[in-house]
């Protein structure tokens, strides 16, 4: 059993100034490198997330350039996937695009009527799209050649999509699971035990034998794993609850989860209460969403440890060599910049930093803009709260 630490003191963005509504925050971690930079930040830093107001990649400096919902149909909210390229596939509910440029440019992905778009995925080559259609669902691998439909079936609607390798698990409702490759061929799979659940599955095991997925049924949502040649699920030894995120794997520490705001490890022993919005694995590293930014979870000697990797704060304005020729971009940026207070400042370089505003113009009238509260830079995860929130955003166009 794992033994919960104490927390000595508690990461939070208290005293955050926001020009309206609730801080802008991050959705997931889409690329990963080594950063010596920082102080205890250095290592396994995303360099390309996807947040609530589109994207964020990072520059040399340390700040993150902005990229614009508008150049990918105005989905602020699409689902992105990024290949090992680099290459990036945006599904919103009824139209996709690829970009071979971190989305400066893109094309559109072709799309027939009556599809909508359930999840994305990073492919070996290219990226996976599952789509639902009106009485089942399709596998496409998209690249900057086209889509390539390598999958469909006719029984179920697709719930989500998690892959290793070429090994692709497909959720289907009706407790089912949709597995196999390009090379292997494809095979729906019933669940014995998970009839009348839907079956989203999160993470595929190391030869595509089985994984762990999230089984939502009348009780709520519980987190099992399951085993495709023998159709067999089983519960995890953790509770169930209204919301669950997880499982991921900590490098030197174990699997780690959380349920309804209370994490947990790999036996079930609780960890403490969390403000977790998203729990990922990339690049072999565990991260964290909370409000506003992004933690790379750690083992230590003491427990489970928290490192600040990622700040809102951190968001500059888009790439001006991008082309703009109808300044919708800039709009983005005037619009969801202008609602966090960014515009009149310099963004931080590093998590724990904050922006700060250039000096104004030596003539009387100028003021200065608003600054953010610096973040801790290490924290204990066991008792760790941070207040969570979505961010303020435009209704997205389908």
């Amino acid at each position: 059993m794992r033994r919960g630490v104490p927390v000595a003191a508690g990461w939070a963005l208290a005293g955050v100034a926001w020009a309206h509504g609730p801080a802008p925050s991050p959705l997931g971690v889409l690329a990963v490198d080594d950063i010596d930079a920082c102080g205890a930040m250095a290592g396994a830093v995303p360099t390309r997330l996807r947040t609530v107001i589109g994207l964020a990649t990072r520059r040399a400096d340390g700040a993150y350039t902005y990229g614009c919902p508008s150049r990918w149909g105005d989905q602020e909210l699409a689902l992105v996937a990024q290949d090992p390229s680099g290459g990036l596939l945006f599904a919103g509910s009824t139209a996709a695009w690829w970009s071979a440029d971190g989305g400066c440019r893109v094309d559109p992905v072709p799309w027939a009527a009556g599809e909508v778009a359930v999840a994305v995925a990073p492919a070996p080559s290219g990226a996976w799209l599952v789509v639902s259609r009106p009485s089942g669902g399709a596998l496409r691998r998209v690249d900057g050649a086209g889509a390539v439909e390598v999958d469909a079936w006719d029984d179920g609607r697709p719930t989500a999509v998690a892959v290793a390798g070429e090994a692709v698990h497909i959720g289907i409702d009706g407790g089912r699971v949709r597995v196999g490759s390009t090379a292997s061929g494809w095979r729906t799979v019933s669940l014995a035990g998970a009839e009348g659940t839907v079956v989203r599955p999160r993470r595929v095991a190391p030869g595509g034998g089985g994984g762990d997925a999230h089984v939502e049924g009348f009780e709520g949502v519980r987190i099992a794993a399951y085993d495709v040649d023998e159709a067999a699920i089983a519960p995890g030894p953790w509770p169930v609850g209204g919301r669950a995120l997880g499982p991921v794997a900590v490098p030197g520490w174990g699997d780690v989860v959380a349920v309804d705001q209370i994490a947990y490890d790999a036996d079930g022993t609780s960890l403490g209460a969390v403000s977790w919005t998203f729990l990922q694995g990339a690049g072999g590293v565990a991260f964290a969403g909370v409000l506003g930014g992004v933690l790379r979870l750690e083992g230590t000697p003491d427990g489970l440890a928290a490192v600040p990797v990622f700040a809102m704060a951190q968001l500059a304005p888009p790439e001006a060599s991008c082309p703009d020729p109808q300044a919708t971009c800039a709009l983005d940026w005037a619009h969801f910049g202008g609602e966090s207070g960014w515009l009149a400042t310099e963004p931080a370089l590093c998590p724990d930093d904050v922006r700060t505003t250039p000096p104004p113009p030596p003539e009387p009238g100028g003021c200065g803009g608003e600054r953010g509260a610096g973040w801790g830079v290490l924290a204990l995860i066991t008792g760790l709260v941070v207040p969570g929130a979505r961010g303020r955003r435009r209704p997205s166009s389908g």
